[in-house]
């Protein structure tokens, strides 16, 4: 931070020359990550002999050994920055709702969020200025009392019902003279959600313009609740994050003899909620060339079939010649790997030689259309600690089957209390591309349908090498699952309207990538949502 210091190489963390003084900048030091309460149960366990530290700055006795250790970090942090440069700063260790000290009774008993706590108001701090403040990563939607709290579902902001707002009060209220920062909020603007709220400020599922309004909601109810302000998380969307809810849908890489090459960087998955937090996103400059379907048309309708892609979606362009009338079903059966396995049989009794996995409906004059799935093929409830799929049906992956039901695409994204997400509604527009403010993947113009849907939606586990899901294995009963894939060997479409069938002839591939394709950054509309609501607070300034 001073501009001082040289750090070896170190595998997967900082390191190198830091050369510049940046100090004059910093209001203050965070320390340390969430810890999980197994890891304070394990230290206060295996350390319980350890009760009492006496530092120069900060003090405490009788305590676990938890909030022993992260004493003496504070201690340590000030008092070096204090004997090594004359100043000090405000300082807190980094926590989250889970660890709160506050009582949650409503928490399912069958979780561990509220089994154990951290709490820093046991520390004593020596001198006149007063450097300890609390900080938390606290979010609408986790843990679930939250939203379970009757107390705090009672609680309303100028926008609705507001639960989260009430446990903002009641952890302000809690820590009293101890300025309390809220470090991480926010929610993002994914097509997948991986966790309801009461609130409705879920874990995703939100487009931009949501995503905007919601954030600058809850930077309204951290002022209110009289905290000493919130950071928002995030600057930009970061491709390289994990998602439970994803865990089994897209593959973090791949072994190639003994090394194991990382992938989860090279794409952008916005169906997963963890690589969409950011107010700023960066888009492939330039699609993958575009391909012109050979079509089996014997129906003499002037219709033209092509498909693209980038590293975020699949899209597909329908010339339809003559605009299709409101109210006129449209569907698009998707073959993503091998003709030979998949469903057959199409609504209104069509049957396709392009067995397909999935099916895309859409009515002009809707709103939203609808992707299915195969039975068999359906991934729902398949998600890391938890498994409630149906294994008499669901195979996680592709075979033949003639009439067996298609199944709306959705999620389960609570496994203990089994609420649902469905990412296959599918927001639809009419301009002449899907608007990405509010995260369209149909839009109807004139005579043209162009669909967008991102990889996840479609199974494949890795665009980067044209990998789908393949089948699913379990070595311990369904707790946990090793996905299996396949190369695909491309995307062939079945199109159903005006009563008749439409069967492209060819397949669409795209080339395989290693490296990030040039990307060029945009604003989300988030972000001058966020810039409005931000000049509207009161001392506000930038």
């Amino acid at each position: 931070m001073h501009g001082n210091r040289n750090i070896a190489f170190r595998p997967g963390r900082a390191y190198g020359d830091y050369l510049t003084d940046i100090s004059p900048w910093i209001a203050g030091y965070i320390i340390g990550r969430e810890v999980s309460p197994q890891e304070i149960e394990s230290t206060n366990s295996i350390n319980s002999h350890i009760t009492g530290y006496e530092g120069q700055r900060f003090s405490l006795s009788g305590a676990p050994a938890s909030e022993v250790f992260f004493t003496r970090m504070l201690d340590e942090t000030v008092s070096y920055e204090q004997q090594q440069y004359s100043t000090s700063r405000p300082v807190s260790i980094s926590s989250w709702p889970t660890l709160d000290p506050l009582s949650h009774p409503t928490e399912p008993s069958y979780t561990d969020e509220d089994i154990v706590s951290m709490d820093i108001t046991l520390i004593s701090e020596q001198g006149d200025e007063k450097l300890l403040f609390a900080s938390y990563h606290a979010y609408p939607y986790y843990p679930d009392f939250i939203s379970m709290d009757p107390g705090y579902r009672d609680y309303s902001d100028d926008i609705g019902p507001n639960s989260y707002y009430a446990y903002l009060i009641n952890l302000r209220d809690y820590y009293g003279s101890i300025p309390l920062i809220i470090a991480e909020f926010g929610v993002p603007s994914s097509w997948g959600n991986a966790h309801n709220s009461f609130s409705g400020m879920d874990h995703g599922g939100h487009n931009e313009i949501e995503q905007g309004e919601m954030n600058i909601r809850m930077m309204r109810n951290i002022l209110n609740a009289g905290c000493g302000g919130g950071f928002m998380f995030s600057w930009m969307d970061e491709w390289f994050k994990r998602t439970w809810i994803v865990e089994y849908l897209e593959a973090a890489g791949y072994s190639e003899g003994d090394a194991y090459i990382p992938t989860r960087q090279l794409w952008h998955n916005i169906v997963s909620p963890e690589q969409n937090f950011g107010l700023i996103s960066f888009e492939q400059d330039d699609d993958f060339p575009e391909h012109d379907y050979i079509s089996g048309n014997s129906t003499g309708a002037d219709i033209s079939v092509s498909a693209g892609s980038n590293n975020r979606f699949l899209e597909i362009s329908i010339d339809t010649g003559e605009p299709v009338a409101e109210g006129d079903t449209v569907i698009i059966a998707i073959d993503t790997y091998r003709p030979d396995l998949g469903e057959s049989v199409l609504p209104g009794g069509f049957v396709t030689d392009n067995r397909a996995e999935f099916m895309l409906r859409s009515i002009r004059g809707r709103d939203s259309s609808t992707l299915f799935v195969t039975e068999a093929y359906d991934m729902k409830g398949v998600t890391p600690r938890f498994n409630l799929s149906n294994p008499d049906v669901q195979k996680y992956r592709s075979v033949v089957s003639n009439g067996a039901a298609w199944k709306r695409v959705e999620w389960i994204n609570n496994g203990f209390t089994e609420e649902t997400a469905i990412p296959g509604i599918i927001a639809t527009g009419y301009g002449p591309y899907p608007e990405q403010s509010y995260a369209e993947g149909v839009s109807w113009h004139g005579s043209s349908i162009t669909i967008r849907l991102p990889w996840t939606l479609l199974h494949f586990y890795d665009p980067t090498r044209m990998a789908v899901i393949n089948g699913a294995t379990s070595y311990d009963g369904g707790y946990s699952m090793v996905i299996e894939e396949t190369e695909s060997d491309g995307i062939a479409l079945s199109i159903i309207m005006g009563g008749e069938m439409i069967i492209t002839q060819s397949r669409y591939t795209w080339p395989q990538w290693s490296v990030v394709p040039p990307t060029t950054e945009r604003e989300k509309a988030s972000l001058e949502i966020v810039r409005e609501g931000l000049s509207a607070i009161p001392g506000y300034s930038y």
